[in-house]
């Protein structure tokens, strides 16, 4: 465990992330989901674009767990990644919960490493909420060394293990 909300938080970390809190917000609208329905991953991207934008900010603590070269604590992620994401592989996630990532990321309950993968180490952010629901929202650094938003889990019952 890298952090947990029983100690105190990182330093450099904040609720500020100059407006992104809403690009979620702005791309998971009815339209937006009605468009890409029934559509592949690629015809998401030929619609919507997947240009990296920002869509939150972590500590800057986090970022020693992961390269030095990485300077930048800003999460990306693009337009046509995430519409797919929620559409074809989430749809029984509602676009009022994605809108908690940033929360998630800002104010984590737990923060752990994960070092599965031996091409890429990844963060993994854990917020639980009153109805028992854990939420993990996973980032990992791109080869331009920024952070990308990669994976989110829902209403998982139990935290993952650490590695």
């Amino acid at each position: 465990m890298l952090y947990s909300d029983e100690a105190a938080a990182p330093e450099g970390h904040t609720a500020d992330n100059g407006g992104m809190n809403n690009r979620i917000a702005d791309w998971l609208t009815p339209n937006n989901i009605k468009e890409a329905t029934g559509k592949s991953r690629e015809q998401i991207y030929a619609a919507f674009g997947n240009t990296p934008e920002p869509i939150a900010k972590i500590a800057q603590e986090y970022l020693k767990y992961l390269d030095p070269a990485i300077t930048d604590s800003t999460v990306y992620c693009g337009k046509g990644y995430f519409i797919d994401h929620a559409v074809n592989h989430h749809p029984e996630v509602s676009p009022e919960e994605y809108q908690k990532i940033p929360e998630i990321l800002n104010f984590p309950d737990d923060v752990r490493l994960d070092t599965k993968n031996k091409d890429r180490n990844t963060l993994v952010f854990i917020k639980k909420y009153d109805d028992n629901k854990i939420v993990i929202v996973s980032t990992y650094e791109d080869n331009n060394k920024k952070l990308v938003f990669h994976k989110s889990f829902f209403h998982s019952k139990s935290s993952p293990t650490s590695h």
